[in-house]
C-alpha cells in the first residue's frame, strides 16, 4: 500500500478525530463564559461528527462487501430516516430558542472547516510525511 492510499484510508479518521479535539477546545472555554453558546456549538458539532460517522459507516458497509441485503437495507433507511429526523430536531432547537442558532451553525461548520484545512495542509504536502499530524510511515 503506497503513502497515498494510508493517507486516504486514514483521512476520514483523522478528520473525525482532530474535529473532535477542536470541538472540546472551543466549547470549554465558551462553556464559562455563555453555557447556552457552548451547548449550540457543541450541539452543532455533534450534528456535523454525526453525520460523518455515519457516511462512514456506511461507506465502510458498502465499499466492504456487504453481501446481507438486510444490513445494506437497514443503513438506506436510517440514511433516508437521518434527514426527517435532523430537521424536526432542528426544527425544535431553533422553534424553542434551546440554543444560539449562530453558535450551532458554528459548530455545523467545524468539521468542514477541520476537513479543508487539512486537506490544504495535505495538498501542501505536510501531512504526507510520516509522524505528522497522524499520518503513518
Amino acid at each position: 500500500m503506497t503513502a497515498v492510499d494510508r493517507f486516504h484510508l486514514g483521512l476520514v479518521e483523522r478528520v473525525t478525530r482532530w474535529s473532535a479535539l477542536a470541538l472540546v477546545a472551543a466549547c470549554a472555554p465558551l462553556l464559562g463564559v455563555d453555557p447556552r453558546a457552548a451547548a449550540g456549538l457543541a450541539l452543532g458539532g455533534g450534528i456535523s461528527l454525526g453525520i460523518v460517522l455515519f457516511y462512514r459507516t456506511l461507506l465502510a458497509k458498502c465499499i466492504g462487501g456487504v453481501h446481507r441485503r438486510r444490513v445494506r437495507m437497514v443503513l438506506w433507511a436510517v440514511w433516508l430516516l437521518k434527514w426527517p429526523a435532523l430537521g424536526a430536531l432542528l426544527y425544535l432547537v431553533i422553534s424553542r430558542a434551546w440554543v444560539p442558532v449562530g453558535w450551532m451553525c458554528v459548530g455545523v461548520v467545524l468539521v468542514p472547516a477541520v476537513a479543508t484545512a487539512m486537506a490544504l495542509k495535505a495538498a501542501a504536502g505536510g501531512w504526507m510525511r510520516p509522524g505528522v499530524m497522524g499520518a503513518r510511515p
